[in-house]
C-alpha cells in the first residue's frame, strides 16, 4: 500500500471518530504535542523504526510516555497503529490529521520565510493581510532563511510570493547570462 494512503486513511479514521466523540480539538492538541516529541526524541522515532524491538514493548514504551498528557482516544489510536505494524509512519499520519482538521476549521496554513526573525507586529498585520484576501482563519509559521539576504517568500497553501533579494539577483544573473 501507498505511504501516502496509510496515512490519510489512519488519520481520517482518527478525525471521524474524534469528531463523533466529541473530543476533536483535543485530540488535535494531543497529536500535535506527540509530533513535536517525536521530533524532539530522535529515540522515539528509532523506537519505532526498529525492527528488533516487539510491537508490545513499543505499545509499553509508548503508554508510559504519553499517558499523563493525551487522551484516551489518542493513546487507544496510538496502540492501534502499532499493533498493525504501522509505527513508522505516525509523523506522517499526524501530519495528515493536522491537515484534515485544519481543513475542517477553515483554517489556512502559511509559511512566511525570511532572512531575520520577524517581530509581533509584521508578522500580525501578514496575518491580518491573508485573513482579508482569503477569508478565512490563518495559521502563518516562520522560517529564517540567511541565504535570502533580504525580503521574504510567502507560501500559502499551494501559491508561492517570492519577494527575496537572492530571488532576484538570480533572475538578474539569467537574464545577463542568457541562460534561462
Amino acid at each position: 500500500m501507498n505511504d501516502s494512503k496509510i496515512a490519510v486513511r489512519y488519520a481520517k479514521a482518527l478525525f471521524l471518530s474524534a469528531k463523533e466523540k466529541k473530543v476533536l480539538d483535543k485530540v488535535h492538541n494531543d497529536v500535535v504535542f506527540v509530533l513535536d516529541i517525536c521530533r524532539q526524541v530522535s529515540e522515539l522515532t528509532d523506537l519505532f523504526h526498529s525492527p528488533i524491538i516487539p510491537a508490545s514493548k513499543k505499545k509499553v514504551i509508548v503508554r508510559e510516555v504519553f499517558r499523563p498528557d493525551v487522551n484516551k482516544l489518542t493513546l487507544n489510536f496510538l496502540d492501534l497503529i502499532i499493533l498493525n505494524k504501522r509505527e513508522t509512519f505516525i509523523p506522517d499520519i499526524i501530519c495528515r490529521f493536522i491537515s484534515v482538521y485544519k481543513k475542517h476549521k477553515g483554517i489556512t496554513s502559511a509559511t512566511l520565510t525570511t532572512a531575520t526573525p520577524v517581530d509581533r507586529e509584521v508578522r500580525n498585520r501578514i496575518i491580518d493581510l491573508i485573513d482579508k484576501a482569503y477569508k478565512t482563519k490563518v495559521d502563518l509559521a516562520g522560517k529564517v532563511e540567511e541565504s535570502l539576504i533580504g525580503g521574504f517568500v510567502l507560501r500559502i497553501e499551494d501559491h508561492l510570493f517570492n519577494a527575496s533579494v537572492s530571488s532576484e539577483l538570480k533572475k538578474i544573473k539569467r537574464e545577463l547570462t542568457g541562460k534561462y
